[in-house]
């Protein structure tokens, strides 16, 4: 009650509400999706308002949210909303698994799209998301990327996927690994 208090009353900085409502999306309130939703027209300096509320969005964890971040990647958007939408969309892709394949779509396709800071931060964020789905994509931006910030970038997040969530998650993927070998090598010798 009170951050919504403080939201709808006029607030002398905008970093002032934009971690007003940050802060409102981390508290997964119900009510916080459309409060957060009513600020992501009002203008600011460097975004700030847009960007801290499309990460509040994300931090609510509801699926509805989805749509919302979805709409704020498209080309009509400023670099930086773009950018801190696929944040978002990592954020919401890692904590809510049902909207997983829908951001990790989205974000492969961010890449291949213009916009500086949109690709950095879908490649942030399909590192956030450690899902081997994206190497493929990665592998061709590290590659292929015209700037070196973008390469590095890339090739950094290729290696947070191999390293996985955890040890076990690792070991788990190394298992998958070995037992692909396994097939591959025995279709080869009954070749032979």
């Amino acid at each position: 009650d009170a951050l919504i208090d403080v939201i709808d009353e006029p607030i002398s900085t905008w970093h002032l509400l934009g971690s007003a409502l940050k802060a409102l999306g981390q508290t997964r309130d119900p009510r916080a999706g459309d409060v957060l939703r009513s600020k992501l027209d009002q203008d600011s300096w460097g975004e700030v308002v847009r960007t801290r509320a499309l990460a509040g969005l994300a931090a609510t964890r509801e699926e509805s949210a989805l749509d919302t971040l979805l709409r704020h990647t498209r080309a009509d958007q400023h670099d930086r909303v773009r950018a801190a939408s696929a944040g978002a969309l990592g954020t919401l892709g890692d904590k809510t698994p049902s909207v997983k394949d829908a951001v990790l779509e989205r974000l492969v396709e961010m890449l291949t799209e213009p916009g500086f800071r949109a690709q950095l931060g879908a490649i942030a964020a399909l590192q956030s998301l450690k899902d081997s789905r994206a190497v493929g994509a990665l592998t061709q931006v590290h590659r292929s990327a015209p700037d070196g910030r973008t390469r590095r970038a890339a090739y950094e997040a290729l290696q947070g996927i191999k390293a996985g969530r955890t040890g076990e998650e690792a070991l788990q993927s190394l298992r998958t690994d070995l037992e692909k070998l396994r097939e591959q090598n025995a279709e080869l010798l009954e070749r032979v």
